[in-house]
């Protein structure tokens, strides 16, 4: 695993050393999820869909939303 030593900003920014970034095949605009422990910070990769897949899932999921929308208002009123 490589390792390397980093400051964080002002601002609380880190740049990761390219050697990583290369190693990791990690992009500007990438996402990455940030864990803490009690001694340590962990960066993981995130896949997040592109806003396509998103309203395409979406899309999918719609009509069972307005089905669920609609028993909530029945029992709502009942």
């Amino acid at each position: 695993m490589k390792s390397d030593v980093i400051t964080i900003s002002t601002k609380g920014q880190i740049v990761l050393p390219v050697e990583i970034r290369r190693s990791l095949n990690l992009q500007a605009g990438d996402h990455l999820a940030v864990y803490a422990t009690d001694d340590a910070i962990v960066l993981k990769r995130l896949d997040l869909p592109t806003n396509v897949e998103f309203e395409d899932w979406l899309d999918a999921v719609r009509p069972a939303m307005q089905k669920n929308e609609a028993l909530f208002a029945e029992h709502d009123h009942a």
